[in-house]
């Protein structure tokens, strides 16, 4: 099923700067913690510009606990984080469903 909704999908250019791409080579630490691995993957070319890419399925409090671990591991001076936290697209019963159906024009 995950398979299936990902089909047809393309993933981001590697010719395409990023804005982490930007911030690490102006010598930022840049780091990615995310909580859908379907859609926020390497597999779109998503962690491109970043040092650290974190992406699976777990909850906000869970990811919030990985990006603080990496903060106190990591100590960087300066900066650039992507943290997204996809609880308040679903109800938890079912990591990587929304608890609706999308309309098409929307999916595409």
């Amino acid at each position: 099923a995950e398979d299936d909704a990902l089909r047809g999908r393309r993933a981001l250019a590697p010719q395409w700067t990023t804005l982490a791409e930007r911030f690490r080579d102006g010598g930022w630490r840049t780091a990615a913690f995310a909580t859908h691995r379907a859609w926020i993957s390497r597999e779109f070319g998503l962690d491109q510009g970043f040092e650290h890419f974190d992406s699976d399925w777990r909850t906000a409090q869970e990811n919030h606990a990985r990006l603080l671990e990496w903060l106190d591991r990591e100590r960087p001076e300066r900066a650039f984080v992507f943290l997204h936290d996809f609880d308040a697209h679903s109800d938890g019963s079912d990591p990587g469903c929304l608890p609706y159906e999308a309309p098409a024009e929307l999916v595409e």
